[in-house]
């Protein structure tokens, strides 16, 4: 990289951008409660319809076509579990701890 694009910093060169993801350093508990809700609500309601349609004797495909989006949202359970045991999802340390220990039953794993 050139000079212009680099910026001098007390622990060395990083690019101009660097300045740019101080915006995303701090924890937002209204962007982390929309996190919350747009992955776990959507989580079990598929949950829902699996068991639904196992038990309306519905082919075994659909519930397993169901488990393909709900093993996405599964995943990002578990992304948002991994940020509360860094204490980086949510403000405050006690809000990280219990919030992760509800996102950990959903990945079966208990912090």
């Amino acid at each position: 990289m050139n000079s212009k694009e680099e910026i001098k910093t007390g622990t060395g060169r990083y690019p101009q951008w660097y300045k740019e993801l101080r915006l995303f350093k701090k924890s937002s508990n209204g962007a982390a409660l929309w996190q919350l809700l747009n992955t776990i609500l959507p989580y079990i309601f598929l949950w829902v319809l699996m068991v639904y349609s196992v038990n309306s004797n519905y082919p075994y495909y659909i519930t397993l076509l169901l488990a393909i989006p709900a093993s996405a949202f599964l995943v990002r359970i578990f992304i948002l579990f991994h940020d509360c045991v860094h204490n980086s999802f949510m403000a405050g340390r006690k809000a990280n701890l219990i919030t992760g220990h509800i996102l950990g039953l959903f990945c079966f794993y208990i912090i």
